[in-house]
């Protein structure tokens, strides 16, 4: 998978409540680093109403614009990504706004 700045991705593991990150989290890559062959290896994304986040790519999966949008309103509502339940009321923390894309 070829990952790159301003891609768009979602966290595929499971909830962190006490920081902020839920399973289908969506972000903005904004920064990637690479091995010796060129691949990734560690990629850093900025999530929606949470923080920044690094990993392995396989931590995260590319999503559309349009799930980007729709998972990111329902953080912003309180409500899951991805599943239909609440997870508290959105406050923004400094550094914990809604990144936009490059």
């Amino acid at each position: 998978m070829t990952i790159q700045a301003g891609d768009l991705m979602s966290v595929t593991d499971g909830d962190e409540p006490e920081v902020g990150v839920w399973r289908g989290h969506p972000g903005v890559v904004v920064d990637v680093a690479l091995d010796a062959d060129g691949k990734p290896w560690d990629v850093s994304v900025a999530l929606v109403a949470g923080p920044s986040i690094s990993g392995v790519p396989s931590a995260f999966e590319q999503i559309e614009e349009s799930d980007y949008r729709a998972r990111g309103s329902r953080i912003i509502a309180g409500v899951h990504p991805v599943e239909d339940r609440p997870i508290g009321p959105y406050v923004a923390a400094p550094g914990h706004e809604w990144p936009h894309r490059p």
